[in-house]
């Protein structure tokens, strides 16, 4: 969920405002301040207070209804693309608020006599001139705040609308495990139910928990290492029973790894990926090594390519480097040489967290 800036919607002040309010009032309200009284402003501590408090609280509230009216700019032209209308419309009610502000101060000061002011045309053009300087930077200050707010909120968007697309994606990309694999599953039981009861009870239950795994992968984008190393063992029962000795799994992780995060069925998807694209026999079987390497896993195999390939689709291997690299986890490629696959995969240490 994005968390919007209160002063790009509502009438709120956000801390932008408020450092702008610490950063300008005081010292526009001196300048006005010097320009009304001069020198006699610094006379004495008494004439100090006499001068400056009074035009501070004019500034103040004069400044309250100029951020109301950005705030007013701000929702009749909130795109980033009107940048140069809303800051013109801004400032020309800043100049049209700034005449009739000075004109009633300075008005206000000539009837009480406030340090022997008196209102002249000089000054209230002395007074307008450090309003058109005041309110050109006091506009560009708040509109910068309110431009940097609208792109930082376009960033936070575009990276979840990604962060989503990307999950949508994985989602697609672990439906991808080969629908093949249940139809011969399936013939296979077909066949132990009649030759062998007992056998066919343990790769039905085997059968039921890569299925259970798959279906809860749907809910749980990372797991701990163990859970997908279960999900290899029982996976890898099914492949034995149907191949025999043509095909094994050796496990050389780290145990103390055990609990590291790893997207469910990644390495379900890279294994079914060499089954489904190697070609492999009694004299020469497929042999699929998984061991530890630091932060990462490495999975690799002697690959001797089938001729022909059903039409299944291919793994999307850009995939799954987009789904280490959202966590921020470097290190993840798949390279071919002499014949050997080679996938190193970096796993999420148990000290960072994962939403699932």
């Amino acid at each position: 969920m994005i968390n919007r800036r209160p002063a790009v919607t509502s009438m709120r002040m956000t801390a932008d405002d408020v450092w702008a309010v610490i950063l300008v009032l005081p010292v526009l309200s001196l300048a006005f301040g010097l320009v009304c009284f001069g020198t006699v402003l610094f006379q004495s501590p008494v004439h100090f207070v006499k001068g400056y408090v009074p035009t501070f609280l004019l500034v103040t509230i004069f400044h309250v209804a100029l951020v109301q009216i950005s705030y007013a700019m701000r929702r009749r032209f909130p795109s980033h693309q009107d940048t140069s209308r809303r800051l013109l419309s801004a400032l020309a009610f800043y100049l049209l608020t700034s005449f009739l502000a000075i004109h009633l101060s300075l008005w206000i000061y000539g009837r009480v006599g406030l340090l022997g002011l008196e209102k002249t045309p000089q000054l209230t053009q002395r007074c307008l001139l450090v309003a058109l300087v005041g309110n050109l930077v006091n506009g560009i200050m708040y509109d910068l705040f309110y431009t940097f707010a609208k792109m930082k909120e376009a960033l936070v968007a575009k990276e979840g609308l990604q962060k989503e697309h990307l999950r949508q994606q994985f989602d697609a990309l672990k439906t991808q495990v080969n629908p093949h694999f249940l139809f011969n599953n399936l013939n296979t039981l077909s066949e132990l139910i009649e030759e062998d009861p007992d056998a066919a009870d343990r790769f039905l239950n085997e059968m039921s928990k890569v299925y259970r795994y798959m279906l809860r992968s749907r809910t749980h984008a990372w797991v701990p290492l163990q859970q997908e190393l279960r999900c290899i063992a029982s996976y890898f029962y099914l492949l034995t029973v149907r191949h025999g000795n043509k095909i094994s799994f050796e496990n050389g992780t780290d145990p103390q790894q055990a609990d590291w995060q790893i997207p469910s069925l990644s390495l379900a998807l890279m294994i079914e990926e060499a089954v489904r694209t190697s070609r492999f026999s009694r004299e020469e079987p497929l042999v699929i090594r998984l061991s530890s390497r630091g932060e990462h896993l490495v999975l690799h195999y002697r690959h001797q390519p089938k001729q022909r390939l059903l039409d299944t689709g291919s793994l999307d291997w850009a995939m799954l480097s987009d789904r280490f690299a959202e966590h921020g986890l470097t290190g993840f490629a798949r390279t071919e040489t002499k014949g050997t696959v080679t996938v190193t995969l970096p796993l999420l240490s148990t000290s960072e967290t994962v939403a699932s």
